[in-house]
């Protein structure tokens, strides 16, 4: 099970990154920080992204500094390769969406 979580989370941020994201962290966590800056546009993307069917959370000021707005992506072992490729169109297009891409 921690080596497919393992892959898991090396895949999201593979994808993410190919995507044009910035992860606000380089950590090797199942809760994977994408760095968005402004939190009303996290607001947007997060809003946009609970549209789509999936529920993510963000950190603001004061947990993190202004200007460092992020949105947290949790990760399992139970996802599979396809739920992460899935999920990484659905972000991609939600940001675009609201205009970050």
């Amino acid at each position: 099970m921690l080596a497919n979580l393992e892959r898991n989370i090396s895949l999201l941020k593979t994808e993410l990154k190919k995507n044009g994201f910035t992860l606000a962290a380089d950590s090797s966590h199942p809760i994977q920080p994408v760095l968005i800056g402004d939190p009303g546009t996290t607001k947007k993307i997060i809003d946009e992204m609970y549209s789509r069917g999936y529920l993510l959370s963000s950190i603001n000021y004061p947990v993190v500094p202004k200007g460092r707005d992020e949105i947290r992506v949790q990760l399992s072992a139970a996802h599979t390769e396809q739920d992460i490729i899935d999920f990484v169109i659905a972000f991609t297009a939600g940001a675009k969406a609201v205009g970050v891409l």
